[in-house]
């Protein structure tokens, strides 16, 4: 009597086919109607699912790696003061080929560099650039002097 009922497989292994025939026709209304009655069949006919572990901690800054050193090329860099720029001019120099012309930028310093190519996103060119000149000129005054030491004269 028992013989023409689907077994408790069938009916999953039925409702696992017609998700997936669902989800090739492009039906995503019936594949999540069939997925449903799937789980459904499934928990009457397996069980419920044992509960999951928990999940791994988030990782606090704390946890987190060291940042690595700043590297000696950059401090120097940004040891260099931020000077406005001033004003802008070209000269033309010889060169083994005739002449060249090159940029230059006055900075409110007083000191003339090469100009540079960083533009900002807007095409304006930049308004202050950093003085290598000013850095160097700040080192010099603080590194102490030799103490020069005194003898006293011996008379004879």
């Amino acid at each position: 009597m028992d013989d023409h009922l689907p077994s408790g497989q069938s009916v999953l292994s039925y409702l696992e086919r017609m998700v997936t025939y669902c989800r090739m026709v492009h039906r995503g209304d019936l594949e999540r109607d069939y997925r449903d009655a799937w789980e459904t069949a499934a928990r009457q006919l397996l069980g419920p699912l044992p509960n999951r572990p928990p999940a791994p901690a988030v990782y606090t800054p704390a946890e987190m790696a060291p940042k690595p050193p700043t590297p000696k090329w950059r401090t120097e860099i940004l040891a260099q003061p931020v000077r406005r720029i001033v004003a802008r001019f070209s000269q033309q120099e010889k060169d083994g080929h005739g002449y060249t012309t090159l940029d230059y930028e006055r900075l409110e310093c007083g000191h003339i560099i090469a100009a540079g190519f960083n533009y900002s996103e807007s095409g304006q060119p930049a308004k202050r650039r950093r003085c290598a000149q000013c850095a160097k000129e700040a080192a010099a005054k603080k590194q102490p002097q030799p103490a020069v030491k005194k003898t006293k004269a011996v008379s004879a």
